[in-house]
C-alpha cells in the first residue's frame, strides 16, 4: 500500500528537520537555544505519530536528558523554556517509569526540584519524579534474603506510603476549575467532564500514577511478607490498595467519553462533524496514550473497563492517525514486555460501574 502524499511530504520534511537538528547540536551555543529544543520535541512527537518509535524506547530520550542538563536552571526563567522542559522531562520520565530504569542525568532531577510546586502540573511532576526513582531503585534491587533486605523493603514501602499521601493530597489542593464534574447521561451512568481536554489528560496521568504506585506497593509488601512469614500484615493493606486501584481505573474510564470528544462539559453528546473533522485535536489524543496504556497493561480493572481503554487507544490511532496508539492498543495487557514488568497475581473484584 502506498503512503498518502501528505505523509510522504511530512517524511521528507522530517528528514530535513532531523538533518538540521544534528547540525545545530554540534555547536553548544545553538544546542541550548529554545528553537533547537523545540525542534527535538516536535520530532519526537512526529515519530510517535508516524510509527517511527522503536517499541517502548524513544530515540530522543538520551538527547532530551543531555539538552535539559546543558540548558540548566536558566531555562525555567521564562515561560517557553519551562513549557519545553516540562514536555521533555515528562517524555523521559514516562519512559523511565515504563521501563523501570534510573534517570540518566542527575542534573535533570536537580532542575526539576526548582519548579514551582504551587502549580498543579509541576507539583504532580515533582511527586511523579520521586515515584520513578522509587520504581527504578526497588525494581533493580538484587539483594539476598537477609535482614538488610528486609530493612530495605521496609524503607521502600514507607517511602511509597509517603508518596501515596502526596498523590492523594494533589487532588485536594487544586483550583476549582481543575476539578472534574460528575454528570449523568440519559442512561443514568455517571461520567466525568473537565473544563478542557488538557486538564482531562493531566488527570489521566495522575490516576495512572496512583494505580502504578499502589500496584508497586502491593508487590513490595508481598515480597516482605514472604520473607518474614507474615501474610496477615500484607492482607491488611491489600484490600485498601485494590480499592484505590479500582476507584482510579473506574474514574479513568468515566473520563474517556469527554477526553475523546464524545460529550461536552455538561455531558451532552457532541454530534459528528459534517465536514468529517476529528472530535478532538490530535495533541489531546496523543497526551492520553501512555497513561491509558499503563492502566491497560496492569489489567486490574474489569473486562469491560479494559476493553473500553483498549478501544479508546484504537480510536486515537485510527481516527487521529497516531500510529503509536495502534501499537499500544495491540500490545494491551497481553504485552510480553508489560507482563514481564508487572505480572498480575491479583484478581480484581469487578466494579459496579
Amino acid at each position: 500500500m502506498k503512503a498518502p502524499p501528505l505523509l510522504l511530504k511530512a517524511r521528507g520534511y522530517y528528514g530535513l528537520a532531523l538533518h538540521g537538528l544534528r547540525r545545530l547540536l554540534g555547536t553548544r551555543s545553538q544546542a541550548v537555544r529554545d528553537e533547537t529544543f523545540a525542534t527535538m520535541v516536535i520530532l519526537s512527537i512526529f515519530e510517535d505519530i508516524a510509527g517511527e518509535r522503536n517499541g517502548l524506547h524513544s530515540s530522543h530520550t538520551k538527547g532530551f536528558g543531555l539538552l535539559m542538563g546543558m540548558r540548566g536552571e536558566s531555562q525555567l526563567s521564562h515561560a517557553q523554556g519551562r513549557d519545553l522542559f516540562i514536555c521533555a522531562y515528562a517524555h523521559t520520565l514516562i519512559e523511565s517509569i515504563v521501563l523501570r530504569t534510573r534517570p540518566r542525568h542527575a542534573s535533570t532531577e536537580l532542575i526539576v526540584g526548582q519548579l514551582d510546586g504551587s502549580e498543579p502540573v509541576p507539583r504532580l511532576m515533582l511527586t511523579a519524579s520521586k515515584i520513578g526513582q522509587l520504581f527504578a531503585e526497588s525494581s533493580s534491587h538484587q539483594g539476598s534474603m537477609d535482614i538488610d533486605t528486609i530493612s530495605q523493603l521496609t524503607t521502600w514501602i514507607e517511602t511509597g506510603n509517603i508518596l501515596a499521601l502526596e498523590m492523594a493530597s494533589w487532588s485536594q489542593h487544586l483550583p476549582d476549575h481543575w476539578l472534574p464534574l460528575v454528570v449523568y447521561t440519559a442512561t443514568g451512568g455517571p461520567l466525568m467532564t473537565y473544563q478542557n481536554a488538557s486538564i482531562a489528560a493531566i488527570w489521566t496521568y495522575y490516576r495512572a500514577a496512583r494505580i502504578s504506585l499502589q500496584r508497586h506497593l502491593l508487590d513490595l509488601r508481598q515480597t516482605l511478607a514472604s520473607l518474614v512469614g507474615d501474610n496477615q500484615a500484607c492482607d491488611v493493606h491489600r484490600d485498601a490498595a485494590l480499592e484505590e486501584i479500582q476507584e482510579m481505573t473506574t474514574d479513568t474510564c468515566r473520563s474517556i467519553p469527554f477526553s475523546l470528544g464524545d460529550i461536552d462539559a455538561l455531558g451532552q453528546t457532541i454530534p459528528a462533524s459534517a465536514e468529517g473533522r476529528p472530535p478532538i485535536r490530535a495533541l489531546y489524543g496523543y497526551l492520553m496514550l501512555w497513561p491509558l496504556w499503563y492502566v491497560l497493561t496492569f489489567g486490574m480493572g474489569t473486562a469491560a473497563q479494559m476493553e473500553q481503554i483498549r478501544s479508546a487507544l484504537g480510536r486515537v490511532g485510527s481516527v487521529l492517525g497516531i500510529k503509536l496508539a495502534l501499537m499500544l492498543a495491540q500490545q494491551g495487557s497481553m504485552s510480553q514486555h508489560a507482563t514481564a514488568l508487572t505480572p498480575n497475581p491479583y484478581r480484581f473484584v469487578p466494579s459496579t460501574s
